[in-house]
């Protein structure tokens, strides 16, 4: 089955939208020195997607929205869903699956390879794009812990996960 979304997903509007909601706006930027550096770089990507055929993503494939069940597999929670990069999603599961570097390469050779549609200099800029996604990503779901830790949940060391990871992507994007 197909799904065409009508939305568009962006991870800045998410951004804008989180940061919106979280009343101790300082708190996003005490988190850590570099706060000022990492908000810069996050901002430069906004038009990552400009010039990209957005397609139909599901923006939160963590393992616990992905159900095998008698060898199908199935997608739950689709609150997140709209067009975007499709190495957005690929980008979530490196993430969110903590796979190393030599299963993420493999991960996104295999995507390329199904899709007919990267050459050597396209798979180059692809592994760019998700680096860039990466690191959207892990900036975004520390402002989302924020929010939420300031509202009473605990999300023990997530934020922090998050933001270690960020700062690491910063160091080897382009």
């Amino acid at each position: 089955m197909n799904f065409v979304f009508r939305n568009v997903f962006s991870v800045f509007d998410e951004f804008r939208q989180y940061f919106s909601l979280l009343e101790n706006k300082s708190a996003f930027f005490q988190a850590d020195p570099r706060m000022d550096k990492l908000s810069a770089v996050f901002w430069q990507f906004e038009n990552i997607n400009k010039d990209l055929i957005l397609r139909s993503c599901h923006n939160d494939l963590v393992p616990e929205n992905m159900l095998l069940q008698d060898d199908r597999l199935f997608f739950i929670d689709w609150e997140y869903s709209g067009l975007n990069d499709p190495l957005f999603d690929i980008a979530t599961i490196i993430e969110e699956a903590h796979l190393s570097k030599e299963a993420a390469d493999f991960l996104l050779e295999t995507y390329c390879n199904q899709t007919n549609k990267y050459h050597k200099t396209e798979f180059q800029i692809a592994h760019k794009r998700l680096k860039i996604h990466r690191f959207c990503q892990n900036v975004l779901w520390f402002l989302w812990t924020k929010v939420k830790e300031e509202h009473g949940e605990n999300f023990g060391d997530y934020a922090l996960k998050r933001l270690d990871a960020a700062f690491k992507l910063l160091e080897e994007l382009p």
